[in-house]
């Protein structure tokens, strides 16, 4: 939770942290709608746009990885 906290504050190198930590999740996921994979990158990239720019609707009552994956779902 702490780096999600310090990339809320607008650490950049804690939220390079969590791109590094989940990034593999996400692109698995985002496999799963298409093997193209400049398109994949396309969508990974989108999901942690609107995962930063929403990092203040994060409440913390789920695992970030499910509030992410649930973005993930949106953007795909």
């Amino acid at each position: 939770m702490a780096r999600i906290n310090s990339a809320r504050s607008g650490d950049e190198d804690a939220f390079r942290q969590l791109f590094e930590h989940y990034q593999p999740t996400i692109s698995k996921q985002m496999r799963r709608s298409s093997r193209d994979r400049v398109l994949v990158e396309n969508l990974v990239h989108d999901v942690f746009v609107e995962a930063f720019m929403s990092l203040e609707n994060f409440k913390g009552r789920s695992p970030f990885e499910h509030w992410l994956r649930k973005l993930a779902v949106r953007v795909g």
